[in-house]
């Protein structure tokens, strides 16, 4: 085989079948493979989900050969262990399997604290996985039950800062309207100068309908 052979190849075997490229130049699957391995080159990502999917579309994907078939029944279904295990296998499974009150080594104490997605402090107040947001136990604990339409905010907008001093109740209604807008997120500078050019521009108005009316 001449180096351009190998070269051609080499240039199409990340994107052209094995089988296609073994009968073109006359070698078997496993020369094109030793081909392959020596100069480093592999499938594509792309050729290689193509393929797959192309495989499976016409029933012929090795995973098919073992897959259950609809309707398919297991020999164990309804049965429990000592119906088909042997003693053996039975004292053999015993050994890693959990054992009725066992606690998993990642289990966790009431009291555990994680933080969420969102940046929240979250305790574990219940089993077996019961967590409430930390800030409002607190708020909770020193000024009773939230009411309904009420949210417990952050002063300095720290959600890891929970101490009593750092929180302060507000209503939904009334977040929306003065903290979530965009007015209110921009900082105070900015609002100020908003103010001043909206003012400065009522005058302008002022000024130019006088003119015009005389």
């Amino acid at each position: 085989m001449t180096q351009q052979q190998i070269d051609n190849i080499i240039e199409r075997y990340p994107y052209t079948s094995t089988a296609a490229l073994a009968a073109e130049f006359g070698l078997t699957i496993g020369g094109i493979y030793w081909i392959a391995s020596r100069y480093g080159v592999k499938k594509t990502r792309e050729y290689i989900t193509e393929t797959a999917k192309e495989a499976w579309r016409n029933g012929i994907h090795p995973a098919m050969r073992t897959q259950f078939k609809k309707g398919h029944i297991p020999a164990n279904k309804g049965k429990n262990g000592a119906e088909y295990l042997s003693d053996e296998s039975r004292k053999r499974m015993s050994k890693t399997q959990f054992k009725k009150g066992g606690i998993p080594h990642n289990h966790k104490e009431v009291g555990w604290e994680r933080v969420s997605k969102d940046g929240y402090i979250e305790v574990k107040v219940a089993e077996p996985r019961t967590f409430r947001s930390k800030h409002r136990i607190i708020w909770e604990e020193a000024n009773g039950p939230v009411a309904k339409g009420y949210n417990i905010q952050f002063k300095d907008g720290n959600r890891l800062n929970c101490t009593i001093e750092n929180l302060y109740i507000i209503s939904r209604s009334e977040q929306l309207r003065t903290e979530n807008t965009l007015w209110a997120r921009y900082p105070p500078e900015v609002q100020s100068a908003i103010l001043a050019k909206a003012a400065l521009t009522r005058q302008i108005n002022k000024r130019l309908k006088e003119d015009n009316d005389e």
